[in-house]
This record gives structure tokens, C-alpha cells and sequence, in this order.
């Protein structure tokens, strides 16, 4: 009866035949194991074996070998006061850590990795209403492939935790338990080849990892979002507010860190690596902060796109790059769009360089189109049409330029200009003037409001054909 009662380290590897690790009577004389670790036993289903006493009496309720489902009046409750480390690895049989409904408590767990275990859906589910009444019935649980049935003390202290390819695992925690149970001394979360996950966690769960310091998810096949929505009313939002490092790596149909329309700070982070996530929008369409990180990297210390000091505008830049990496002629026309650029970024790669012709219709919500230090990027820029936009009040604002600067911008190669139907145009640039050394063609049409309406230097006037009809202020020309 004495037997490991002074077991510190416990580790199981190429035991073919075993069906499961740990006797259930072994279990409570295990009080001194600190680390179990459990490699290629490719005929384990269970960590626990079953209890023979339940075995042998088939009508206690907790004993049931093929049913689905369970109401119970008792549960069995695992305690491992000194675990520090947990590995199962190349587990391809394991369905759960004890194949009957239970409880697990790890108050030391440190270290949880699981690998290569491909029948195992979720690491965890909330066991609701333990320490029921004597005499009350439990209400009727689903028996899932789960390798946990949790409390709030079954993980208070873990602070790594490692999935790699486990191909059907489908989420960490189940989204349709409620959850008092935090990961709220996690530092490390590392997650490779699971291909079922939609997601990674959910917004609560988030909420917890108020130490995570170090995020990387790579090579999920099926992961849509990190942090998943919610159809609750948040009010607050995220803050990671350890966070240093997030690395997001080969993840296919990725579109967004999180859908969700509330608040992402992180006050610490300084290194995001992301790589092939050719579906990758924008970071998050809530507000973000992120004031110490310095750039957007593709590998380690290897920066890619113009960094402005916001994470949602590179992510954009390099998403339009890749989907438009040679587009010439882009018309814009009765869309509600309130810039032709969002951020200056998006007219500093090839997408901008690359244009020869650009038309904007009927765009009603535009007020501008875009910032004077934008210009420079149209290097191939040959026509510019701006017609029948309610709102457009100056083709160009002054923005991110120097002053001395500001006093030198040309549209390089821009041969063609046409300005119709603007009733709110009041200058093409506010309190500046461009140079337009190869224009041959500017027309002007039903722009009633125009005052410093010139494009152009007036010496340059008679250079090229030049078309004004309905302007009733020029003040610009002499």
C-alpha cells in the first residue's frame, strides 16, 4: 500500500500495450509527483484507469462504460498536489484524462504540453455546480473528448501552455461552459499544427491572461481569429498588459487578431512576427494601442511594410500589396468610402506606384482624397478624375510633410486632370500650390464654391489646354 509514495518523477515512453498510465487506487498515493511525462504509447485512451470497484457494481451512477451522457449524484475528484510538469506526446488514442466525469486539481502545474494527441477536441470544461446538495441530482452532462473536467483550482498556477499538432483538437476551452476558472499567471502560450481550431480562445479567457508575456500560434490550417467573438456587450475590452512578443505564422484564412468591436491595449509589446496570413486584414477593428512596438516583422529583426506607429494601418498596406501588387487604372465609383486612403501607407507601396490612371465617382462621404505627402508615391500617375462627389472639399490636405518641403510637390508625370461636379470643392490643396510639369489637359467643371482654385502655378497656365465652366470665385488666377 506504500508503493510511490515517494515518486517525484514519473515518465512512460513506447509502452504499445498499455491502454491506460495510472491505476485509479495508485492515484491518492501520488502526492509527491512533480512531473509525469508520457511519449508514444500509441494504445493509451486514458491517463486514470477505471475504478475496479465500480467496475464490479454496474449500478453506481458514476459507473457508465458506453453511454453518452450522465446525470449524477457523485463525482470522483483527482487531486495532484505537486505536479509541476505535465507532457503528453504522441498520444494518438487518448480521449481524456479519465473516461468517466470528474474533477482534476493541479495547484502546482507549471508546465502543461500536449502534442500529437489527435482524438483529443478540447483541453477543458468547466464542471458546473460542484459541491452539490446531498441528495441533489446533477444536471445531465454531454461526455465529450475533453481531457479535463476543471474547477477554479485545477489551474491556478499554470504558466506554459504548449499544443502542437493535435489535428481535432477544436479549442482550449469549451465556449459553452461558463467560466470561473483564469489562466491569470500564464506567461507562455504556444500553439503549432492543431488544424480544427476556429479560434483560440475566448473573450473572457483573454481577459484573464493578464501575465501572458509571450504568444505564438503557427501552422493552423483552420483558424479564423485568435480571440473570439462574442455576441455579449463588452464595455471594456483587452489588456495585455505583459505581453512582449506575438508571433503569428502560417495561419491560411486568419483575418483579423480578433472581430470583435471593443478596446485591444498592449502596453508592453515590442515584437510582432507575421508571416504567410495572406488573408490578414487588419489587426482588430477596435481601437489599438501598442506604444512600444517599433514595427511589424516578417522574421526576426527583418521589418516589412512603412511603419507610422500603427499596427492596423501596416497590416492593411501589406494586404492591399499583395492583392493589387500591379494594379494601373483603379476607379472608385458610388461607394461609401470616407478617403481614397485610409492611412498614407496605403499609397506608399507598389499599389500607389504603380498607377497610371485614377478615377473617383460619386463618392458622396469623401471629403478629401488624400495627404499632401502622398503625392510623391504617384510616380506613374498620368490622369486624375475627380467628378460628381457631394462632399469633396479640397482634392489634397496638408499632412506629415515638412514646411520646406510642402513648397516643392509635383505630380511628376501627370498629363491629364478633370474636376466636375464638386459643389463643396473650396481649393485643390489647402494653403499650398503643386507643380504639374507635363499636364496638357485641365478641366473644371460646376465647382461653384472653388476659391484658390489654381492646381497650378499661374506662369504655367498657357502651357495646355485649359476647360472652366460654372466657377464663380477664381481668386488664385491673374
Amino acid at each position: 500500500m506504500n508503493s510511490f509514495k515517494e515518486l517525484t518523477f514519473l515518465w512512460v515512453k513506447d509502452c504499445e500495450r498499455l491502454s491506460n498510465i495510472l491505476p485509479f487506487r495508485m492515484v491518492k498515493r501520488l502526492e509527491k509527483l512533480e512531473t509525469l511525462a508520457i511519449d508514444e504509447c500509441k494504445s493509451v485512451e486514458e491517463i486514470i484507469g477505471p475504478d475496479d470497484d465500480h467496475l464490479r457494481n454496474s449500478n453506481e451512477s458514476h459507473a457508465v462504460t458506453s453511454a453518452q451522457s450522465v446525470e449524477l449524484k457523485s463525482i470522483t475528484m483527482f487531486v495532484f498536489p505537486n505536479i509541476r510538469e505535465l507532457y503528453l506526446r504522441v498520444l494518438p488514442k487518448l480521449k481524456g484524462f479519465y473516461s468517466k466525469v470528474h474533477t482534476t486539481e493541479l495547484p502546482s502545474l507549471k508546465i502543461l504540453e500536449v502534442s500529437d494527441c489527435s482524438k483529443v477536441e478540447n483541453l477543458a470544461r468547466e464542471y458546473i455546480n460542484f459541491g452539490e446538495t446531498q441528495g441533489e441530482s446533477q444536471p445531465l452532462i454531454s461526455v465529450q473528448k475533453l481531457l479535463f473536467w476543471v474547477t477554479e483550482e485545477t489551474f491556478p498556477s499554470l504558466e506554459e501552455l504548449i499544443f502542437i499538432q493535435n489535428g481535432n483538437m477544436k479549442e482550449i476551452w469549451c465556449k459553452h461552459s461558463p467560466s470561473s476558472v483564469s489562466f491569470k499567471h500564464l506567461t507562455t502560450l504556444e500553439v503549432s499544427k492543431c488544424h480544427g481550431f476556429r479560434n483560440l480562445v475566448t473573450f473572457t479567457v483573454a481577459k484573464s491572461m493578464v501575465q501572458l508575456k509571450i504568444m505564438s500560434v503557427s501552422d493552423c490550417q483552420m483558424i479564423e481569429e485568435i480571440i473570439a467573438s462574442t455576441t455579449e456587450e463588452v464595455m471594456d475590452g483587452i489588456i495585455f498588459s505583459q505581453l512582449k512578443s506575438l508571433e503569428l505564422d502560417r495561419l491560411p484564412i486568419l483575418s483579423r487578431f480578433c472581430t470583435g468591436n471593443y478596446t485591444l491595449l498592449f502596453p508592453s509589446l515590442e515584437e510582432v512576427i507575421m508571416r504567410q496570413c495572406p488573408k490578414m486584414e487588419l489587426f482588430t477593428k477596435g481601437k489599438l494601442s501598442a506604444p512600444k512596438l517599433h514595427g511589424l516583422q516578417s522574421t526576426k529583426g527583418e521589418y516589412v511594410g512603412l511603419w507610422e506607429g500603427d499596427l492596423n494601418a501596416v497590416i492593411e498596406q501589406l494586404f492591399v500589396e499583395k492583392v493589387f501588387p500591379g494594379l494601373e487604372d483603379l476607379e472608385l465609383s458610388s461607394i461609401s468610402i470616407q478617403r481614397a486612403w485610409k492611412h498614407k501607407l496605403l499609397a506608399t507601396h507598389s499599389y500607389a506606384q504603380n498607377l497610371t490612371c485614377l478615377t473617383i465617382r460619386g463618392c458622396h462621404n469623401l471629403t478629401c482624397l488624400f495627404s499632401s505627402s502622398m503625392v510623391k508615391s504617384f510616380v506613374h500617375l498620368k490622369k486624375l478624375t475627380v467628378e460628381n462627389c457631394e462632399n469633396v472639399e479640397n482634392v489634397i490636405f496638408l499632412e506629415g510633410l515638412a514646411k520646406e518641403e510642402m513648397m516643392n510637390q509635383k505630380f511628376r508625370v501627370l498629363e491629364f486632370l478633370l474636376l466636375k461636379d464638386l459643389p463643396k470643392l473650396t481649393r485643390f490643396c489647402h494653403g499650398n500650390y503643386f507643380e504639374f510639369p507635363l499636364l496638357t489637359s485641365l478641366s473644371i467643371e460646376s465647382c461653384p464654391t472653388l476659391e484658390h482654385s489654381s492646381p497650378v502655378q499661374k506662369e504655367s497656365i498657357r502651357r495646355f489646354p485649359l476647360r472652366l465652366s460654372s466657377i464663380k470665385r477664381w481668386h488664385s488666377l491673374a
